[in-house]
């Protein structure tokens, strides 16, 4: 019986291998059938052929019983070829061939195998390798992403290196060469809207195009009159800068440092061409379109009328949009670097320590490959600290009461005060003072000092690249008075419960990149406070200045306030009325500090409503607010 079992096992197996392939086409004959469901891919996305092709949106050119017309012989086609009829097939084919394009249009239709259930798709494509002229051939050129995606590579090369790099030389290279593409693409789009605007996607285009137009549209693009160049360059920025890319290009160069406020002004110019165009369509999300609106704001780009359009218009043909719900905030909040959607983002970007750090090294990368492969030079210093500051150069009145922010990050908090005519609760007039931030990331610094730049701010804000204790040394000399220092949610350090007890073996649990303890690695040490105490007593004056401690830690609370209070003579402001409880959820650390019989920021002196003003607020604080986590905060003052 065994021998004849081991003997039909192979036939066995193999009819059943033809009894399952005959089941998955009759499965697919049922469900597969017919031309695929897939909506078609956003203009200049579609990578079925070669670059030398623009895609071209079918109902620019084509009413719409001329779509459906073509929708019906796809479809025929596509059933013919799934019954094997070929002849049949090649008559649809020749018959969509016949339909009238403007010049240099033509349709594109892609079979789909059976294997990824049959169908056809189609597509309308402008050949610019058949051009008018004959003679354009495009080229592929280093796009605008790139460039700044390079530009940032060699800010954090520095920033790594210790080495100041004489950058900046280079960078306006990157910059000079991103606007020359911008420009030109600029250029072409007007052109193009003025000889053909229903061609182009957007809220003002009423009419339908015909043969004649759309000719003239090709023709002022490709004309012998126009420069080669700039149309490579328009092509260039419409195939590398669709959806959102153009808005990661603005942050990106503003995380470079760049000051070029045209370059801001073009790329805010190309989003608002993609929401014109996409904005509407239901393969856009609402989250994509903020993630533009967020982006260009957390480049420093102020409010722009037409992008505000744009986004309103886009929005408000949207059905899957609550109008109310979203537009308000969308529209009117979001273009704004200090608005709750860019804090947010700006937080997540710089608060993921370790992914932050794999994109900016492999932007870093990038830029160490291009130095390389174009054999670049560059004349090297030391990164050196000045040791005497003229603070007439630095401030337009070094009279004015300073405000420093120690650790100030990418100095959100500083350019919202700065931007601030408000006066505080605590009394603090903002918009009479002088601002100085200091942090140890050059990357961060950078990025704050260009905007101030750009804002026109950069003689009442300063930032600098320094060691905090070093800078407060230095701002003995300030000749004004020192209204406030900032100490705002520093990098905590371990909380090593007791189960662990040593921190090397918590460190292996988690929490590798947090300072090892209050004494090793914290920023706020105690030394750290006296220099402050210094600063803000060395007017001699009763009215000396205030500190503010902030913190999502309560534990780093209280060490702060513990070691400023017990060991160098601040004392704590009566904050009203007293503080008996937290609103929001605890944190998995605060937890672990009760567990731990730790000491509660509760009482006289803690404040559970913000100190500083909403615009002043840091990008921190904000993600505390938006995720209900509570921010433990006080001001001292000298004794």
């Amino acid at each position: 019986m065994r021998p004849l079992i081991r003997r039909c096992y192979p036939m066995t197996v193999f009819i059943l291998m033809i009894v399952h392939y005959i089941y998955s086409q009759i499965c697919d004959a049922f469900v597969g059938s017919g031309p695929s469901s897939k909506p078609l891919l956003p203009y200049h996305r579609l990578p079925w052929r070669s670059h030398q092709e623009l895609v071209v949106d079918a109902d620019t050119v084509m009413e719409q019983s001329e779509i459906e017309k073509m929708n019906l012989l796809i479809e025929r086609r596509a059933a013919a070829r799934w019954i094997g009829d070929f002849e049949v097939a090649d008559a649809l084919r020749r018959e969509i061939a016949t339909h009238k394009f403007p010049a240099n249009i033509e349709v594109v239709i892609q079979d789909f195998p059976r294997t990824e259930g049959g169908g056809s798709k189609w597509k309308l494509v402008c050949s610019l390798e058949n051009s008018v002229d004959g003679s354009l051939l495009l080229e592929q050129g280093v796009s605008v992403l790139t460039l700044a995606h390079t530009a940032l590579g060699m800010a954090v090369s520095k920033a790594e290196s210790q080495i100041s790099v004489n950058f900046e030389n280079e960078l306006i290279s990157l910059v000079r060469a991103a606007k020359q593409q911008l420009r030109h693409w600029s250029e072409i789009q007007r052109s193009m809207e003025r000889v053909q605007p229903a061609i182009l996607p957007g809220p003002s285009s009423s009419m339908k195009p015909n043969a004649s137009t759309s000719k003239a549209w090709l023709d002022s693009l490709i004309s012998n009159k126009r420069p080669r160049q700039s149309v490579l360059d328009w092509t260039s920025v419409e195939r590398n800068l669709a959806g959102r890319k153009a808005a990661d290009a603005a942050f990106w160069f503003a995380l470079a440092g760049s000051t070029d406020e045209e370059l801001f002004t073009l790329l805010t110019e190309v989003c608002t061409k993609e929401v014109e165009k996409w904005g509407h369509r239901q393969s856009c999300r609402p989250k994509d379109l903020a993630a533009i609106g967020t982006r260009l704001a957390a480049a420093g780009v102020k409010r722009d009328n037409k992008f505000q359009v744009a986004m309103q218009t886009a929005l408000q043909k949207r059905a899957d949009v609550n109008i109310e719900s979203t537009i308000e905030p969308m529209h009117l909040h979001l273009f704004d670097l200090h608005s709750d959607h860019c804090a947010l983002m700006i937080w997540k970007f710089s608060s993921r320590q370790r992914k932050q750090r794999i994109f900016l090294r492999s932007a870093a990368k990038h830029w160490k490959h291009k130095k390389a492969s174009h054999q670049l030079h560059f004349h090297t210093d030391i990164n050196g600290i000045a040791s005497d500051i003229v603070w007439g150069q630095m401030f337009e009145d070094p009279l004015r009461p300073l405000v420093i922010d120690v650790g100030c990050g990418m100095g959100i908090s500083l350019l919202g005060l700065a931007s601030e005519n408000s006066t505080s609760a605590d009394g603090v007039d903002w918009s009479v003072c002088n601002f100085l931030g200091v942090d140890l990331s050059s990357v961060a610094i950078g990025y704050a000092t260009a905007i101030s730049h750009r804002w026109g701010i950069n003689r009442k804000v300063v930032f600098m690249v320094d060691d905090a204790e070093n800078l407060l040394k230095m701002v003995e000399s300030y000749p004004g008075p020192v209204r406030m220092v900032l100490v705002q949610f520093p990098t905590p350090y371990r909380l090593v419960p007791s189960q662990f007890g040593d921190a090397d073996v918590f460190c292996s649990k988690g929490n590798s990149q947090l300072p090892v303890s209050p004494s090793k690695g914290f920023m706020v040490t105690e030394a750290l406070l006296r220099r402050v105490k210094t600063v803000l007593c060395k007017t001699d004056s009763d009215a000396s200045g205030e500190l503010l401690l902030q913190s999502n830690c309560e534990d780093v609370a209280i060490h702060m306030k513990n070691v400023a209070c017990t060991s160098v003579g601040f004392r704590m402001l009566d904050s009203g009325p007293i503080l008996e409880s937290f609103k929001g959820r605890v944190p998995q650390r605060t937890q672990n500090w009760i567990s731990m019989n730790g000491e509660r920021a509760l009482g006289l002196g803690w404040r559970q409503e913000p100190v500083l003003p909403t615009k002043g607020q840091t990008e921190t604080e904000i993600a505390c607010r938006l995720n209900q986590i509570p921010v433990h905060r006080c001001i001292l003052k000298v004794l």
